[in-house]
């Protein structure tokens, strides 16, 4: 969500597991990404390691974006 700078990525089934993460941006085309919370088969929550983080760079948006 660019507007509140979250995100979350979400497994179906069987294993239903998800992760939410805070977005920093950094430029125009990129975000560091700081996860914060893991769930385990959509029950379990997991407070994500400080060590839990990466980058998000947009390569590509279509037309409706």
């Amino acid at each position: 969500n660019a507007d509140t700078l979250r995100a979350q990525n979400m497994e179906s089934f069987p294993t239903f597991n998800q992760v939410t993460a805070d977005l920093t941006p950094v430029n125009a085309k990129k975000v560091a990404v700081q996860f914060d919370y893991f769930k385990i088969l959509g029950l379990i929550p997991v407070k994500a390691p400080d060590t839990a983080r990466g980058s998000l760079e947009i390569t590509y948006l279509d037309e409706e974006l």
